[in-house]
């Protein structure tokens, strides 16, 4: 049974395939156009709007790069088959991991994510989908937001699909986006 699930940008919505772009551009350094600069016989208000349009380019730009921290860390875990050195690198050294498949908080100073993601990442076949993905950025603060569904194969080769919802919080510090806060859990039934 082969499974629809995949990281494959192709299979991505519009909307996310433009943020993962974003974010990649960003990630390789290329930054918006910056807008014209304003005359010198240009009004108050003029300027003012130069710089909320500025502010809102910028803000455009960290939102994308926020999205994109979320699609490198899918990509990451993907990869790690066992080895959950590199996803370790996302995290904060005092980051807390409410995971899927876990009864208690998962905290990295103590190395219990590491643990977690040698058992998570050895799920063979492990690949994810994303439904649903809000990104908010507040200055050296971002999180996103949403939905998406694991999928692994079992050792008789059935694709098992988990959907479920998460919440990433990042921490900009010295420049660099670190994960200090994960939760993620299974999609409960509707009421």
């Amino acid at each position: 049974m082969k499974s629809p699930l995949s990281l494959n940008p192709l299979s991505l919505s519009s909307r996310a395939r433009w943020a993962l772009a974003f974010a990649l551009l960003a990630a390789i350094g290329l930054s918006t156009p910056s807008l014209t600069a304003q005359t010198t016989t240009a009004t108050a208000a003029a300027t003012s709007g130069t710089a909320i349009a500025t502010d809102s380019a910028s803000k455009s730009a960290d939102t994308a790069t926020v999205a994109g921290l979320y699609y490198n860390w899918l990509a990451t875990v993907a990869a790690a088959h066992g080895d959950p050195t590199s996803v370790l690198k996302l995290y904060a050294p005092d980051a807390i991991l409410v995971a899927t498949y876990s009864p208690v908080l998962l905290h990295n100073e103590e190395g219990e994510l590491n643990g977690y993601f040698i058992k998570f990442t050895s799920l063979p076949g492990l690949n994810a989908t994303t439904q649903d993905l809000q990104t908010r950025v507040y200055g050296d603060w971002a999180l996103n937001t949403g939905l998406y569904t694991f999928s692994y194969k079992t050792p008789d080769g059935y694709t098992v699909a988990v959907p479920a919802r998460f919440t990433f919080v990042y921490h900009k510090v010295d420049g660099q986006w670190l994960i200090v806060d994960h939760h993620s859990s299974l999609v409960p039934p509707s009421l």
